[in-house]
């Protein structure tokens, strides 16, 4: 059996299908319509080499490599009308955005040294300028940064959110869950952050991106929340530490892996409430039903009716006694019943 037959006797084509199905339905959002349109490789003519002579570092490690992605990148640029025609959903003031993040992720993952990665954004300033925009240039307090890859994220889930919103059919259905189950991990992300307190202030390189998420979903979730799967939980976003929205107060949400916020507790107060109410009442009944049982089948019984007799006439003769000291007419009653009864006594007897 060759090599190619054992290939096919090791794909999975469950895995396969499965992946193809997240891809196409990724692929319905403007963004990764548009990156997936940028990633296709393409033939480029010797006029497009020749535009890349002089921003390739020839003595950068993995020069072909550079080359390669120099010849893409103009390739790209200069054809730009035609990509823009396959993405007629996207808003012309949100290309330049767009690519600029697509080229800050080519370089981080092509692994550029800042002379590469200077050479490129001067180029594509001078091809985006003529192709795309000219107020469009390279994102260079962005690009090449170590925490672009969490700008990224974010600057993708903030599109991605308003790509989802405008969907048309509602996200109670198959594939609708999977989209919920995409936003529901951009919040557990966004919220990890936060409760960790990783990204606190503008000296943070990803702030921008991880506010703007926050304002979109807040902006986006009563809207999004009447095509929620109906089987799914709302996700619920922190807005500091220890403190989630509002909103999370009046509908069931999912808090991801931290549950210390006091909008969590007073979630989950009802269902702790009852806790404490129900644990007294079992313990209560428990001791009732082995008191039943100890009374009636052991010697206890008869000890406890002693025990009770014995109280009841120490209490009978207590209230007498109270009686008789909060009455004094009742005492001088008694003691002149007494009086005539030995006045006829010894009357009897004198006769």
């Amino acid at each position: 059996m060759d090599d190619s037959s054992d290939t096919e006797w090791d794909m999975d084509p469950d895995e396969n299908s499965e992946d193809n199905t997240k891809n196409e339905l990724m692929n319905k959002l403007p963004l990764n319509n548009f990156y997936t349109i940028l990633d296709k490789e393409a033939d480029y003519d010797t006029s497009i080499q020749n535009m890349c002579t002089g921003y390739v570092d020839n003595k950068s490690p993995n020069i072909d490599t550079r080359r390669e992605f120099c010849y893409k990148l103009v390739y790209k640029l200069k054809n730009f009308d035609g990509i823009k025609s396959q993405c007629s959903n996207i808003e012309n003031e949100k290309y330049c955005d767009y690519i600029n993040y697509w080229l800050g992720d080519q370089i981080k993952n092509h692994n550029y040294q800042t002379t590469d990665i200077n050479l490129i954004e001067n180029l594509f300033d001078v091809l985006s300028a003529g192709f795309i925009d000219t107020k469009c240039s390279s994102k260079r307090d962005k690009i090449g940064k170590d925490k672009f890859p969490k700008m990224k994220e974010f600057f993708d889930y903030t599109e991605n959110l308003n790509g989802i919103d405008k969907l048309e059919n509602t996200l109670n259905t198959l594939n609708g869950g999977y989209y919920c189950t995409y936003i529901l991990n951009a919040v557990k992300s966004y919220n990890k952050i936060i409760e960790k307190e990783l990204c606190m202030d503008t000296s943070c390189e990803y702030y921008e991106e991880l506010e703007n998420f926050k304002n979109k979903f807040i902006e986006l979730q009563d809207s999004l929340g009447k095509k929620w799967a109906s089987d799914m939980d709302k996700p619920c976003i922190q807005i500091s530490k220890g403190t989630y929205h509002e909103s999370c107060k009046t509908f069931k949400h999912t808090y991801g892996d931290f549950q210390r916020a006091s909008t969590n507790n007073q979630h989950t107060g009802d269902s702790n409430s009852m806790i404490k109410i129900v644990t007294p009442m079992c313990v209560l009944s428990g001791l009732f039903f082995l008191s039943f049982i100890l009374y009636k089948f052991t010697p206890f019984g008869s000890w406890v009716d002693q025990r009770i007799s014995r109280k009841k006439k120490i209490w009978d003769n207590t209230e007498e006694e109270i009686y008789q000291l909060e009455n004094p007419s009742f005492n001088d009653n008694e003691h002149s019943y007494k009086k005539r009864h030995n006045i006829v006594y010894h009357a009897s007897v004198n006769y």
